[in-house]
């Protein structure tokens, strides 16, 4: 039988069940899913596993992701990940560091839909005395850079990476904090400047080929997981190699296409996520901001946003 594992998250606990694919059966492994934990651990330092051995395969609990490993070429390992949703939410990865990153984003995705009002974005956010600023745009558009950023300023770091947005009832737009831990492309932006090189340096958890994952302490640099926050404001970023900072307003419909591109919600339909994402907009002000240097942007955001 597979082996099943309970992870504590902001909300209710997720089970995984992990299994080996062995032609067309899956045999259940505890050790080499047990191994994996370190891994989603550096990814989700804040959601422990909850059960220290395989749940019982009568247990109640249901297992809302399932994770199998498959023999590959040359001795490689192949982790196909299934979780709630629709058709097509099923993906590989290749590698154990591959694989925990891949089973902390499902955690997450499934937290999310624990709650059928909230939805995730694939972004960071700041958290300013007021609220939090959320940040989002395409990949590399600087989204990590300028929170690390605040945090060298004195700003806790909201999120990095993922995010849950969500409406009250009484119509306040909410953000609640993950605790993913932050990771920073290699090397650092040129003009990132001595304090956030000496700040970065002292705070690498672990230093890969192309990224390093930071470890900041919660909740000065970091806010806690599951820590909800009413949202500011969201800012669309452009990363450019050059040129003036231009900050300006943003239009309700340009908006709303940017945080579609950036949302993720399995439990929700198309239609229904497009709906929850415009009324976001309309409650929250959007805008766009085009930099080439992220130290000086970030101060420009705490200066602006800053006050209490």
């Amino acid at each position: 039988m597979p082996a099943r594992l309970s992870f504590a998250t902001p909300g209710r606990p997720v089970v995984i069940a992990f299994a080996d694919r062995e032609g067309d059966t899956a045999a259940g492994s505890a050790a080499w899913a047990l191994a994996l934990l370190p891994e989603v651990q550096q990814v989700l330092p804040e959601w422990p596993l909850t059960q220290p051995l395989p749940l019982a395969e009568d247990d109640p609990a249901p297992a809302t992701v399932r994770v199998e490993r498959r023999a590959g070429t040359g001795g490689r390992w192949l982790y196909e990940f299934r979780y709630p949703g629709p058709p097509g939410d099923r993906f590989e990865v290749e590698g154990a560091v591959a694989a925990g990153e891949a089973i902390g984003g499902a955690l997450t995705l499934c937290y999310t839909q624990q709650d059928r009002r909230a939805l995730q974005v694939h972004a960071a956010a700041l958290a300013l005395p007021r609220g939090l600023l959320v940040l989002h745009g395409a990949t590399m558009a600087g989204k990590s850079s300028l929170a690390v950023h605040g945090a060298v300023l004195g700003v806790p770091l909201a999120a990095d990476d993922r995010l849950v947005l969500s409406v009250s009832p009484d119509g306040l737009v909410e953000a609640t904090a993950l605790g993913v831990a932050p990771r920073l492309r290699k090397p650092l932006p040129p003009d990132a400047g001595p304090d956030f090189v000496a700040f970065v340096g002292q705070r690498v958890l672990r230093d890969f080929d192309n990224v390093q994952r930071l470890r900041l302490a919660r909740p000065l640099e970091q806010l806690a997981a599951g820590t909800r926050l009413p949202v500011l404001g969201l800012v669309t970023l452009e990363r450019r190699p050059r040129g003036a900072i231009e900050f300006a307003p943003q239009g309700q419909g340009a908006a709303l296409k940017a945080l579609f591109d950036v949302a993720a919600a399995p439990h929700l339909d198309p239609e229904t996520t497009t709906r929850r994402l415009a009324k976001i907009i309309r409650r929250v002000p959007g805008y766009r901001l085009a930099f080439a240097n992220s130290r000086d942007t970030a101060r420009l955001l705490v200066e602006r946003f800053g006050g209490g």
